[in-house]
């Protein structure tokens, strides 16, 4: 992945922070800083970042944003750069707080992320709550991750994200496939494990109602990676930053403990009994019957003939819903 900055990707990220454009010269575009940093902080970026010259002047900048909002640089560059975004899970506990991690814990951790990265790849592309086939949109995602230096003062893995990058394999498909789109997806289901269900106090999270109402963001291989990186990793706590141009996402876990992880295995348990009750078939081939002893009843029978070779008619008959 592309490790320069994007001059695009700087002036998004200091609008969104409050900065104020002025009227561009034919080389340069100076930008006012926010009331909260004083409108007397001025910085000046070129109007291109094609030539030597710019993306030395568009490199000084990154320094100063950097040293003005205490921000790695590295963090930063990654985050700015063409077509990326970062996401960071910081593990806060007494063994992990000079930078360091035992073997074992690293290894368990990074396998979790790879797999979590994965897997909500995958859920994003197929919109499917269990991962049984890793689309091939996926593994280019993951191909195109990359990990970045670590941080002392807790030991903090990060990972460089393909971002505003377009995924799909198949001109044909009427879908496309974003990687921003699977960015936003790894947030918002974070998000959604730790405050929704590791921090709630409400009993009406194990209803069928509430996982009804938040089925679009949840996916059984997903969550089962989201609590084996807290199982796995063996820290009290975990902060994830989700950090790209145009926004910026933080999700503080506070201490999780075994009591937590129990209440995202009952969640995971009760998904699991009410997702079992619809079968998924992906087959192409022709319906040649449909057949049930009571147009109203929910026993059914249906007979495809399938168009791959060697393969024979399948003859489902299920006692619930059956989605093709």
């Amino acid at each position: 992945m592309s490790a320069s900055v994007s001059l695009d990707a700087v002036t998004r990220f200091l609008l969104r922070e409050g900065w104020e454009p002025s009227r561009p010269t034919d080389r340069f575009q100076k930008m006012t800083g926010p009331s909260e940093i004083g409108d007397s902080v001025k910085l000046t970026l070129p109007i291109s970042d094609k030539s030597v010259y710019d993306k030395e002047l568009l490199d000084k900048v990154v320094e100063l944003i950097s040293d003005i909002y205490e921000q790695p640089k590295d963090e930063l560059l990654a985050s700015l750069a063409d077509n990326s975004a970062v996401f960071i899970s910081q593990l806060i506990d007494e063994s992990t707080k000079y930078g360091s991690i035992p073997f074992l814990q690293f290894e368990h951790h990074i396998q979790e992320v790879k797999n979590l990265l994965l897997n909500n790849a995958s859920f994003s592309v197929s919109k499917k709550h269990y991962v049984t086939n890793i689309p091939e949109e996926a593994n280019t995602y993951l191909h195109m991750c990359s990990f970045l230096q670590t941080a002392i003062g807790s030991f903090v893995s990060k990972v460089q994200l393909p971002s505003t990058v377009d995924l799909s394999v198949n001109l044909f498909e009427e879908y496309s496939v974003q990687s921003n789109l699977i960015n936003e997806n790894l947030g918002s289901i974070l998000g959604f494990v730790v405050n929704d269900i590791y921090k709630s106090h409400q009993k009406d999270v194990y209803s069928v109602e509430h996982i009804t109402e938040n089925a679009s963001r949840i996916n059984i291989n997903v969550f089962e990676n989201i609590n084996n990186i807290f199982k796995k990793s063996q820290v009290s706590e975990i902060n994830f930053s989700l950090i790209g141009p145009d926004s910026q996402l933080r999700i503080e876990s506070g201490p999780v403990s075994s009591e937590e992880f129990k209440k995202l295995d009952n969640y995971i348990d009760l998904a699991s009994a009410i997702f079992s009750n619809n079968i998924e078939i992906d087959s192409k081939g022709k319906i040649v019957q449909l057949r049930s002893p009571n147009t109203k009843g929910s026993t059914n029978q249906i007979v495809i003939n399938r168009l791959q070779k060697g393969l024979k008619p399948i003859y489902p008959m299920f006692r619930h819903d059956l989605l093709i």
